[in-house]
């Protein structure tokens, strides 16, 4: 009697190409993905990551946080404008623009016999006052809103004083304290510039000047001529006048607070 060969009825039942009913397959029934996935709507499957993402998404605090982060750059880049315009400010720029010693409260200290003694910087005869006051936080709101420069539809905080002639007409302007010419140049905004670098660590900012009689490293005494009053374009509303800034170890000071009574000596 002829004995089959155990492995024959095996090979017989199974199909070439086809795999062995003894063996299980490791592909997932039906497509169903392995265990920590999920199908996506086209049947691929949607890893962790996603999975995260699409959590974070549905979380409440994700919009708001999304929109706080937005109003903090607006916020930033207004500020870095505001620094952009005044003079000062790209020599020695301060951790938050239109930020001045009396926007604190706190006028630097000056010694006594330290500073070195101003005069009134225009000519007494053209009858010059103050037309624009330096803002400070001790001013009315009515004062407050009177300092305040509009330019390319905004408005700033003014830094400074502005001098005008009752008769709107130009003036001699005059050093107000001896010292060495450190600037002169032309600025877009400003108009003409003139920088004195007096003793004592003060310096002396004139801008909106018609003409320029000084040169850069020139020394200056006091009541000296520098140039004359004129126009600008970030003050355009000001017309003719000059414009005058002071620092005291590159801290802002109110001009009010160092000179004189207008036209006095």
């Amino acid at each position: 009697m002829k004995q089959e060969d155990p492995h024959f009825e095996h090979s017989r039942d199974t199909e070439p190409g086809e795999p062995d009913k003894g063996q299980e397959s490791d592909a997932p029934v039906g497509g169903q993905a392995e265990p920590g996935e999920r199908m996506a709507a086209e049947g691929t499957p949607v890893g962790p990551g996603e999975r995260t993402w699409r959590n974070i998404l549905r979380t409440r605090w994700f919009y708001p946080a999304i929109y706080l982060t937005a109003a903090v750059l607006i916020i930033a880049l207004m500020y870095a404008k505001t620094a952009q315009v005044w003079p000062f400010a790209h020599e020695t720029p301060a951790p938050a623009p239109n930020s001045t010693a009396l926007d604190n409260n706190n006028p630097p200290a000056v010694p006594v016999g330290a500073q070195p003694g101003f005069i009134w910087p225009a000519d007494p005869s053209a009858q010059v006052s103050v037309s624009m006051k330096n803002f400070d936080d001790t001013l009315s709101k009515d004062a407050q809103a009177a300092a305040l420069v509009k330019f390319d539809n905004s408005y700033y905080p003014h830094h400074g004083i502005d001098l005008s002639a009752q008769n709107g007409k130009p003036f001699q302007v005059l050093a107000a304290a001896a010292g060495k010419v450190s600037k002169v140049e032309d600025d877009p905004l400003m108009g003409k510039v003139v920088e004195i670098a007096a003793d004592n660590g003060y310096t002396l900012y004139y801008a909106s000047l018609a003409d320029v009689s000084v040169k850069p490293g020139e020394s200056v005494t006091q009541g000296q001529p520098i140039g004359t009053s004129g126009l600008n374009k970030f003050e355009a509303a000001d017309k003719n006048h000059v414009h005058l800034e002071i620092k005291k170890d590159g801290q802002d000071v109110n001009p009010e607070t160092l000179l004189p009574k207008p036209g006095t000596p």
